[in-house]
């Protein structure tokens, strides 16, 4: 079936344009009745049974594991709560709105609309998406304070002929709060449609208000909400990037007033033009400033770019904010404005572009080192004095101390050490997640472990990755295609740059396997397959699959192949030191692999204990050949498996094991690593010998 329209009822189907294939192997499929889908959409290539490419180009898709029935069934109508209600009306309206941008706008143009004025982002390009964050410009796309004081601006112009008096700021806030409200109540215009009630109500009862008060009221009504609110990246890029708008200008206005030679004295609209622009890239400067700490830390990457493309995109973007709000008008207005809204996001694509190709414009960055954070609260407490009135002179201690930390940051730099890897078993729940990085300062990440909220599989990694530097994963090692270990992997493949894959890539379908192929098929990232022997090199580490063997064996136990009797097993030779990875893999696949490999080949400093600490892994043979110093064993706290089994605990107390991590208990493992093969227990003072030299038999050269 081509170009199928799903008649479902408004907001059930995020993807409300969709290609859709059936073969049907039974009845005939009722499709005159309303019906709702539920479940992952994807994108894949479609090949005919003979091999041959469908030629059916740009209509190729498929649904996985998806549920068929009623619309009635998932939208109670027999509800009668006002909760229902007002859900089904904010339903309805952002649908009948995106339908109305739909039908009006070019499809080149049609995601950006509806991200500016809808928050609807699921189906902008990633193309587009890196030219704007390139460009420092990816805040344009997410509804947040910009977007929200541009939507005030305009009902404010278009109510004044109508509401007189101080009644207009009051009606206007009601107005910006239903559209924040019909939008979903995103956190960023939450926070901006309340700055903004909180200016109208200033101006309705004629009392004027400090921005810096009405930020810092703000900010303790969510943190009060949710202390943890503090905690995420757009609670902390909202307030800063706000502050910084605000002081540039205002320390420009201070410094003006003071030396009088700062002061503008152009006249007419050449002397306003020019104050404009210089407010404006004042409050860039401010903002970017403000921001780029934080950036560093949470996304590893500074774009300077956008004090200039910020003068350029946010003028473009009120303007096409204004023409999609007509585009919603009845013809022949809605044409006209929809017109004129494509021409400025065509202009504002391009400008993108543009910025996002200028040299040193956007880089890659480390995270903040205290030092610098030091140095950036030094730096903000300076300006606000100045903003307040203070003289420049009175700073003079400040700006030394200041200077001082900048000059000793190279000097801190090279006391760093650099002779040591750092091999670390993450905390990331009921998962498995690990990352290793080289002494060139490369990574290599084993599994990803679950996605299934905050602290989980993606979060941890790429957070524990850039607060150590690393900005790009030169291999990604998947065990197994189980959620609890390929959770964070497309979220990770999305966030940085990676050299690989490597995967047994047995098959086994299901729903977050293929949702990390097409991940990877869109980033570019290889596939690498895995076969006893395999031995891929980073640096000096060196990554060595010992398992499984063919699907054949792996399914000797009998019943249907199941994703544990694939699972990959690894060692890692770095610098002497020896790791052992099992992934989830059962007793029958240790047993396989006791008989296929030299048992010297199997000691290990640092076992990860199979499937969690599951009974039916990690036996007493497998223990008796690795002869580990450590054990860590990867659970969730709690967890409703029972993992580790009191049965692998007894195993590893019978071997003697000298340390048995628990990540339920102690948290994440980390363990440096010198170029001699000797390593410690971060949190340990005494270094170890590697359990075996580095030179034993190689197996399947």
């Amino acid at each position: 079936l081509e170009d199928v329209v799903l008649s479902a009822r408004a907001g059930e189907c995020r993807i409300p344009r969709v290609s859709v294939f059936v073969r049907s192997a039974g009845p005939s499929i009722p499709f005159g009745i309303p019906v709702a889908l539920e479940g992952e959409w994807l994108r894949l290539r479609a090949q005919s049974p003979n091999g041959q490419g469908l030629d059916l180009p740009g209509r190729t898709g498929i649904v996985v594991q998806a549920r068929v029935g009623p619309a009635d069934r998932y939208l109670p109508d027999s509800d009668s709560s006002v909760g229902v209600k007002v859900r089904s009306v904010r339903r309805a309206v952002r649908s009948a709105a995106a339908r109305r941008l739909r039908a009006r706008l070019p499809a080149d143009v049609d995601a950006t609309a509806r991200a500016l004025l809808l928050a609807e982002r699921d189906e902008l390009p990633a193309s587009l998406r890196r030219r704007f964050v390139d460009a420092g410009l990816a805040h344009l796309l997410a509804i947040s304070g910009l977007h929200v004081g541009i939507i005030a601006g305009l009902i404010l112009a278009l109510m004044r002929p109508f509401v007189r008096g101080r009644w207009l700021y009051l009606v206007a806030a009601m107005i910006v709060a239903a559209y924040v409200a019909i939008l979903g109540a995103p956190t960023p215009a939450l926070r901006a449609s309340l700055l903004f009630a909180g200016w109208a109500t200033s101006r309705f009862v004629g009392r004027p208000v400090r921005g810096a008060d009405l930020l810092g009221v703000v900010a303790l009504v969510f943190l009060v909400s949710d202390p943890t609110a503090i905690l995420q990246p757009g609670f902390q890029l909202s307030f800063a990037g706000f502050a910084g708008v605000s002081i540039g200008p205002a320390v420009a206005r201070a410094l003006s007033a003071g030396g009088g030679r700062a002061r503008l004295t152009a006249t007419g609209r050449a002397g306003k033009l020019i104050r404009v622009l210089s407010t404006g890239l004042l409050a860039g400067i401010g903002a970017f400033l403000a921001t780029a700490p934080v950036s560093a830390w949470h996304f590893g990457r500074i774009a300077p770019v956008s004090v200039a493309s910020n003068l350029v995109g946010s003028p473009i973007v009120a303007l096409s904010i204004w023409g999609l709000a007509g585009t919603l008008l009845p013809d022949p207005l809605g044409t006209w404005f929809a017109d004129g809204a494509t021409v400025c996001l065509r202009v504002l694509h391009a400008a993108a572009g543009w910025f996002s190709n200028w040299t040193g414009g956007h880089f890659e960055s480390s995270p903040p080192s205290p030092e610098t954070w030091l140095a950036w609260l030094i730096a903000f407490w300076i300006l606000a004095r100045i903003a307040r009135g203070n003289s420049p002179a009175r700073t003079v201690i400040p700006v030394a101390i200041l200077v001082f930390l900048a000059l000793g940051q190279p000097v801190t730099r090279l006391l760093e050490r650099s002779d040591t890897g750092l091999l670390c078993t993450l905390s990331v729940g009921q998962g498995d997640a690990a990352i290793l990085r080289t002494f060139e300062g490369r990574w290599i990440v084993f599994d990803g472990g679950p996605d299934l909220g905050p602290g989980a599989g993606r979060e941890e990694i790429v957070e524990a990755l850039r607060r150590r530097g690393g900005r790009s994963v030169a291999l990604v090692v998947l065990s197994h295609p189980d959620l609890d270990h390929l959770g964070g992997l497309p979220g990770l493949l999305s966030s940085v740059p990676v050299g690989g894959v490597l995967d047994t890539a047995d098959p086994l379908p299901s729903a977050p396997y293929a949702r990390l192929l097409a991940v990877a098929e869109q980033a570019g990232v290889p596939w690498l397959i895995a076969r006893p022997g395999t031995r891929i090199l980073v640096d000096d580490a060196e990554v060595l699959v010992l398992g499984p063997g063919p699907v054949g064996e792996a399914g000797r136990e009998g019943g249907p192949l199941t994703a544990n009797q694939t699972s990959l097993v690894v060692r890692v030779s770095f610098a002497g030191f020896r790791y052992m990875n099992s992934g989830d893999a059962t007793a029958v696949e240790e047993a396989h692999i006791l008989q296929s490999w030299p048992r010297d080949s199997l000691r290990a400093d640092l076992l990860k204990v199979g499937h969690h600490g599951s009974r039916t892994s990690t036996s007493g043979a497998w223990l008796s050949a690795v002869r580990p110093t450590v054990a860590v064993i990867s659970a969730g706290r709690g967890n409703r498996y029972g993992h580790p089994h009191p049965v692998v605990v007894t195993r590893l107390d019978s071997a003697n094991v000298p340390v048995v991590w628990r990540t339920d208990r102690r948290g994440t493992l980390c363990i440096e690593i010198r170029r001699d093969g000797t390593w410690r227990i971060d949190s340990e003072s005494a270094w170890n010998s590697p359990v075996v030299a580095d030179s034993v038999a190689r197996h399947g050269d």
